[in-house]
């Protein structure tokens, strides 16, 4: 599972973003499946030779599918960061008496 961009929701990744990671092609991809690698987590986590031996693949290239899945299941978990500045504009807009310099007690 990853996280939606704007939502910061759990959605499901689909089975075909396994065949667009490089390296990776139909019989690859079903193989993979076959093994128990259902999403690009599952990838991200495996070792070079668990996923070499599950796609009948060689180690370098399993290991730049794993490097694939991470790169993608992170920018997909990824939550917006918001930047210190907007939450201090935020905070002054609603708070104005916190912010007031007038000198007035």
């Amino acid at each position: 599972m990853a996280r939606d961009e704007k939502t910061g929701d759990r959605v499901a990744v689909s089975a075909k973003a396994i065949e667009e990671l490089p390296g990776v092609g139909p019989a690859t991809a079903e193989k993979l499946r076959e093994a128990g690698f259902s999403d690009l987590m599952t990838l991200a986590v495996a070792s070079p030779q668990m996923v070499a031996d599950a796609a009948e693949i060689g180690s370098n290239v399993a290991q730049k599918i794993i490097i694939a899945a991470r790169d993608q299941a992170n920018s997909r978990s990824r939550p917006r960061q918001r930047r210190p500045a907007e939450g201090r504009r935020i905070f002054q807009q609603e708070c104005p008496c916190v912010h007031d310099k007038s000198g007035s007690d």
